[in-house]
């Protein structure tokens, strides 16, 4: 990790005293006075850097942006992950600075490491509606409806993210893409009723050269589709994690966060039966839990005690 070095401000017998800044606390400095706090997050990605992220940055066109160290105050900026959200500001390293040309919400994931290179990337801010905490609707209290899987798809052609609907959603595992997307890149959003949701993104970028990808929950990267995709494929690894594919695979287990009766997968005509029925995603002992009819489960539609 860089140690960096800041200035502090001339005494008034004209002599400067240093500062040595410690490793954190990392942040977010908006227009020069505004701090966002970017707490550490998860484990070091796949090529070692240890990530801090800044979520649900709410940002209006103009929005001049640092990276701040809050021991000491120190500010600077890195390279710029060309990838998600980046089209949205100018500037980056060179500039010290990164400038907002779109206004909305961001997640900033700061990723640090002296060997492979400091970089930042900026995704989609997924904000939930619970409490604002990491994870797009963790963060405390509970939602009510219906639990399912969607994919959100950035196509290059209009530069926008399309967002969760009807047309985007998975049905027992299986999700039809967008038609003549053109170039784009998806990842896959678990919701409730469409209010704020988890979001499962690769641990790193992944280009179209993959036919499937393995999907984490919060990981910072977004997949490059391969250009003869028609349909995603979700399935269920059954460690908490999710394998995206646009091929079949053969003796894998299609994820459906749907809980069925007896174990099985519920036809559309019982699914029509039973849409009065209460669900509720909540919190217990730091998980997500489904609650439907008294009954725990856990994301991936499994039952739990």
């Amino acid at each position: 990790m860089k140690k960096i070095l800041l200035f502090a401000a001339l005494l008034t017998m004209g002599l400067a005293a240093k500062a040595e800044c410690s490793d954190g606390p990392y942040g977010l400095q908006i227009n020069g006075s505004k701090v966002v706090e970017a707490p550490k997050f998860g484990d070091p990605d796949s090529e070692g850097r240890v990530q801090y992220k800044a979520a649900c940055v709410e940002l209006s066109a103009g929005d001049k942006i640092k990276l701040i160290n809050t021991s000491c105050d120190a500010t600077w900026m890195i390279d710029i992950d060309p990838y998600g959200e980046y089209q949205k500001f100018d500037g980056g390293k060179d500039a010290g600075e990164l400038t907002c040309k779109t206004a909305g919400k961001y997640d900033f994931y700061i990723k640090l490491s002296m060997e492979k290179g400091d970089v930042l990337y900026i995704g989609p801010g997924e904000c939930g509606g619970q409490g604002g905490g990491q994870g797009g609707g963790q963060g405390g209290g509970s939602v009510e409806g219906n639990p399912r899987y969607y994919y959100k798809m950035y196509t290059k052609a209009d530069e926008t993210w399309h967002e969760p609907s009807e047309e985007t959603i998975f049905d027992h595992g299986v999700a039809e893409l967008i038609a003549d997307y053109g170039e784009a890149y998806v990842f896959v959003l678990f919701q409730v009723d469409g209010q704020g949701g988890v979001q499962y993104r690769t641990e790193t970028f992944m280009d179209e050269s993959n036919r499937q990808v393995k999907l984490v929950l919060e990981g910072p990267s977004d997949w490059r589709l391969p250009a003869d995709a028609t349909n995603l494929y979700l399935y269920d690894n059954g460690d908490g994690t999710l394998t995206l594919s646009i091929d079949e695979l053969p003796g894998k287990k299609l994820a459906d966060p749907q809980p069925a009766s007896g174990g099985g997968q519920q036809s559309s005509a019982v699914e029509n039966t039973t849409v009065s029925t209460k669900v509720v995603k909540t919190i217990v002992n730091g998980q997500v839990v489904i609650i439907k009819d008294g009954v725990r489960y856990n994301l991936l539609g499994a039952q739990v005690q």
